[in-house]
């Protein structure tokens, strides 16, 4: 995205700005007293500064906006009265499109609304002062053009400003998502690297026999072997609580099936834990069977426990934890 410099931005309006202040010096002859002009002009550079060099942020304060206002409602007054509309012309009437100017600055920075106030007392009082013909003739149409633009302007940067935001908020979430997908895998890494770690002196002991173990070194060859087996299908299920328990309900000669879905990707670890444990709680008195927990996803609970003995037409147990 291409970024203009505010400070270019706020350079070049307020130049076209001090162009109708320009306009306004050199028109001081045509008018009767010069003292309220001067004051015009004067409160016109004020604004017109304030409004385009002063303030960070792109919103303007409702403060200066309101005195904005009433610099376009104040200028038309001391200018009129000093002024003949006979005589109107581009130099005469250089309040006319100064105020659009302003207000459409106004509009720029997001005050549209005191923007078009302030446009709509200029044109009543041109009304009032020169008649129709004065709208046609003062520049009023040129000074509505002006604060249109401004508050497309407006509109534009704002929505542009709310898109940059959407796609920030997007991109992080993205970030954030494959920061924790790689952090979990690497999780799950180490997870089975351990257990390889802790199985290797089972797997030299079966090497070094040649597979010939004893009844109790083939227990701990079978529990190891379902251990590995928990860490690669098991992943977000692998609590230490599950991990003790289905140790112990396996000593006991009950199968234990652990199996991950997805279900707990999104879970926060503490609520994660609370689950585990109340589902390592339900299983702890099983005795014999089959016992399966399961993390499926796209249900509308996260974990379901089911606890099953042969020759039997209903679960023990079947919880649904959420």
């Amino acid at each position: 995205m291409i970024r203009v410099p505010r400070w270019l931005v706020s350079l070049i309006a307020g130049l076209f700005a001090l162009f109708h202040f320009c306009l306004g010096l050199l028109s001081l002859k045509a008018y009767e007293n010069e003292a309220n002009p001067l004051l015009a002009l004067a409160i016109y550079l004020v604004a017109v500064v304030c409004t385009t060099a002063l303030y960070g942020g792109k919103a303007l304060p409702v403060a200066q906006a309101l005195l904005n206002l009433s610099a376009a409602l104040l200028i038309p007054l001391l200018v009129n009265g000093q002024l003949d509309p006979a005589q109107m012309s581009d130099y005469t009437t250089w309040y006319v499109v100064g105020v659009g100017t302003l207000m459409a600055a106004t509009a720029v920075r997001e005050q549209i609304v005191i923007a078009w106030l302030g446009m709509a007392g200029l044109i009543l009082q041109m009304v009032i002062w020169g008649g129709i013909e004065a709208l046609f003739v003062s520049g009023i149409i040129g000074a509505i053009l002006l604060v249109a633009a401004g508050n497309a302007v407006s509109l534009g940067l704002v929505k542009a400003s709310r898109q940059v935001e959407e796609f920030n908020a997007e991109a992080l979430k993205i970030e954030t998502d494959q920061a924790a997908s790689s952090s979990t895998s690497r999780e799950r890494e180490t997870r089975v690297a351990a257990a390889l770690a802790s199985a290797l002196p089972t797997l030299r002991l079966i090497q070094a026999k040649q597979g010939n173990l004893s009844l109790e070194e083939k227990r701990a060859s079978v529990l190891l072997e379902a251990a590995l087996r928990d860490e690669i299908r098991g992943r977000n299920l692998m609590h230490a609580s599950i991990k003790k328990v289905a140790r112990k309900l396996r000593s006991r000669g009950v199968e234990v099936v652990l199996l991950d879905e997805g279900g707990l990707d999104h879970v926060s670890e503490q609520r994660r834990a609370k689950l585990l444990m109340q589902a390592a709680e339900a299983i702890s008195q099983v005795s014999e069977g089959r016992v399966t927990i399961r993390s499926p996803q796209g249900e509308a609970w996260l974990i379901t426990v089911a606890a099953v003995r042969p020759a039997t037409s209903t679960p023990d147990i079947w919880l649904k934890l959420s």
